[in-house]
């Protein structure tokens, strides 16, 4: 039996350190790793405890998703239409009135300097100056409604009337008194009188008495010397 145990001894002590510097080092590093072991279970538990502990305070919901509706579309044939809304009555043709009895004294020109012989200068023209005494009786183009009526500082008193579709129609250089049925919101048929020739336009005093006279689509001038002569063509 005493035989057995000094043979055990023997091959224990061939894995044991040979000196206790040695046996001292080896106790230091089993202790360290049980400390980090311990470390990181203790975080782990404390990371799973806080996050278990904020899923529960969210209130976490699943949006509602809407589907394609597949109803009849709405009915807008009470919608009045853009025309409608000018004056003119829908599925019928607009009739144009010449805004002016006279010659056209100065033509429209925005890609060409024009002699100005008030100012003295060559500029752009974006109208058409119609001759006539002071007085004459200014017409409305087409049916619409006045969306403007002003003094303007350099072309005087000024109406403006929009005719559907884009359209509108400038008169300037009118007398500073206007018919009573004129005021913005005003609904205007073509040929009723607006106004009349005046001598208000400050930049334009030294021609002889004229309407002046423009066409805008979506706010940009045309040549309404040219639709103004294609509608005398037809009359």
């Amino acid at each position: 039996m005493e035989e057995k145990k000094n043979e055990t001894a023997k091959r224990f002590k061939r894995f044991m350190p040979k000196n206790k510097k040695t046996r001292v080092a080896g106790a230091v590093y089993i202790a360290l790793a049980i400390c980090v072991v311990t470390v990181m279970v203790l975080s782990i538990y404390s990371i799973n405890t806080e996050f278990g502990d904020l899923s529960e305070d969210l209130n976490i919901s699943i949006p509602d998703v809407s589907t394609p509706d597949n109803s009849e579309p709405e009915d807008t044939s009470d919608i009045p239409t853009e025309k409608e809304e000018s004056g003119i009555p829908a599925n019928t043709e607009p009739t144009y009135v010449l805004p002016a009895e006279g010659n056209i004294i100065k033509g429209y020109s925005v890609t060409a300097l024009v002699y100005s012989t008030t100012m003295k200068d060559y500029r752009t023209h974006s109208g058409v100056d119609i001759a006539g005494d002071i007085g004459s009786s200014v017409k409305c183009y087409a049916d619409g409604y006045v969306t403007s009526v002003r003094e303007d500082p350099f072309m005087g008193q000024t109406i403006e009337i929009a005719h559907g579709y884009g359209l509108k129609s400038v008169y300037q250089n009118l007398s500073n008194e206007l018919p009573e049925n004129v005021f913005v919101g005003a609904e205007i048929k073509a040929g009723d009188i607006i106004g009349a020739i005046g001598d208000t336009a400050v930049i334009e005093a030294g021609d002889e008495p004229h309407l002046h006279f423009e066409l805008l689509l979506d706010g940009v001038t045309i040549d309404c010397e040219k639709e103004l002569k294609a509608l005398t063509q037809t009359n």
